[in-house]
């Protein structure tokens, strides 16, 4: 099965998709976004996020330059904009841990440079907003490339019942406030990992998702073969 719901962007070909397969190297049954391990050095390595300045201009030249991140990474794509580890499989997963959630109503658009994400009861969807109601989003006109679009428009292609902009990425502080101290960096060991997803697995299974249970325990299970 192809990690990517195919109801959202009927347009994207058998091709782009074989592509986008061919080049992940953990692919997950029903599991699509995030990347799992492409780069396994940045686990053990506490960085620091870039800032929401820094994260705009990254993924301005990402999109200038036609850059292909992979069609239906939305959370790869956003996460590495800010310079964030990988941890959930997906963008509906990261955003049920990042409170709080903001949701502002028009015409109080979500400020400039703070992470979207939206539920739509399959993956969900990640983006970074550019303000006044205009976000830069992967997959929508340009299967695995990022554009500029209408967030309105872009929730509506995703399915998105649910969305706001949040401060956290995979557990990491985006969003800077005076108020709030300063994000220390925290390595994301192997180790951690496992132990993180297998603690959301027995969650999800409590909760009566066993699908979303073993799919998170299947992917515990291989970060930690591969550590051995």
């Amino acid at each position: 099965m192809h990690p990517f719901d195919r109801t959202l962007a009927p347009e994207v070909t058998d091709e782009e998709l074989d592509y986008a397969v061919s080049a992940d190297p953990l692919p997950f049954p029903d599991t699509e976004q995030d990347d799992a391990d492409d780069e396994p050095a940045r686990l053990f390595v506490a960085t620091i996020p870039n800032t929401p300045q820094e994260a705009l201009a990254i993924s301005k030249k990402w999109s200038d330059e036609g850059r292909f991140v992979g069609i239906g990474f939305c959370q790869r794509a956003v996460r590495n904009y800010f310079n964030v580890a990988a941890l959930w499989p997906d963008a509906e997963t990261d955003m049920a841990h990042a409170a709080p959630l903001h949701r502002p109503k028009p015409p109080k658009f979500a400020p400039r440079g703070t992470a979207g994400a939206a539920r739509n009861g399959h993956h969900g969807h990640r983006w970074i907003n550019l303000g006044g109601g205009l976000v830069r989003t992967t997959d929508m006109f340009r299967p695995g490339k990022i554009d500029v679009a209408l967030e309105s428009r872009m929730l509506e292609w995703c399915g998105a019942i649910d969305h706001a902009w949040t401060e956290l990425i995979n557990g990491v502080d985006v969003w800077p406030d005076p108020k709030k101290p300063k994000p220390k960096p925290q390595p994301w060991t192997w180790e951690r990992r496992v132990k993180f997803l297998r603690a959301e697995a027995n969650r999800q299974r409590r909760d009566g998702h066993p699908a979303k249970a073993n799919r998170l325990t299947e992917w515990a299970d291989k970060i930690a073969k591969r550590h051995r």
